[in-house]
């Protein structure tokens, strides 16, 4: 006589969304670049900030400085986050957060602060636009968003 566990659907269905989710962390976009990384350093090269303000980012903490609104439109350019013919792609705004600051963020909240600042977007302001966007979102996050030690 043989043992065979029986699953339920419920368990059925647990497996299927954690293979699922596991899946989905695991592979990378098609539209993420290889290396994030190296398009930050390029467009700090371009538009360079202090040691400081690279750390206040990391903080989620967005400073008024020369450049700043020119290097998050370089970076969000090169991460295929943001196209000026093609507008923001929230999802992929909480996928980057994910992956440079591991913070999980809901896309209503994005979506929300896209929302409040289309203004600047529509008067074809973008460096404006994203900066204004960048510091909502960052905003928010602290109350908002989950920090997922790794």
């Amino acid at each position: 006589m043989s043992f065979t566990p029986q699953i339920g659907n419920m368990g059925k269905i647990i497996i299927i969304v954690v293979l699922y989710i596991a899946g989905v962390l695991a592979d990378k976009p098609d539209w993420y670049p290889e290396n994030p990384t190296d398009i930050e350093k390029e467009c700090l090269q371009r538009y360079p900030i202090s040691k400081e303000d690279k750390t206040d980012i990391k903080s989620l903490k967005l400073n008024d400085v020369p450049n700043m609104s020119s290097l998050l439109l370089c970076v969000a350019h090169g991460q295929s986050v943001y196209d000026i013919e093609d507008e923001l792609k929230p999802e992929r705004i909480v996928y980057g957060l994910y992956r440079s600051l591991h913070l999980n963020c809901d896309v209503g909240m994005v979506n929300e602060c896209l929302d409040h600042h289309q203004d600047h977007r529509e008067n074809g302001k973008h460096e404006d636009f994203l900066y204004a966007f960048v510091h909502c979102v960052f905003e928010r996050a602290a109350d908002e968003c989950v920090f997922d030690e790794q």
